[in-house]
């Protein structure tokens, strides 16, 4: 039985002040990862990746 290809997908809330966020899956490499802000594309290197995280250089406010 054939299973269909699924994107994972995860979405956290800032709250002003965490920087790192955990992925709940698995990546390993920041190149398959896209990350958001408010609907908008973040790019390098305002984040990078390690241990299944995405850590930020500031952290997203309160609500993003």
């Amino acid at each position: 039985m054939a299973v269909p290809e699924q994107v994972p997908y995860i979405e956290h809330i800032g709250n002003g002040v965490s920087k790192q966020f955990s992925l709940g899956f698995d990546c390993d490499t920041k190149d398959r990862l896209i990350v958001r802000i408010n609907d908008t594309a973040v790019y390098f290197p305002k984040w990078s990746f390690s241990n299944g995280f995405v850590i930020f250089q500031e952290a997203p406010v309160v609500g993003d």
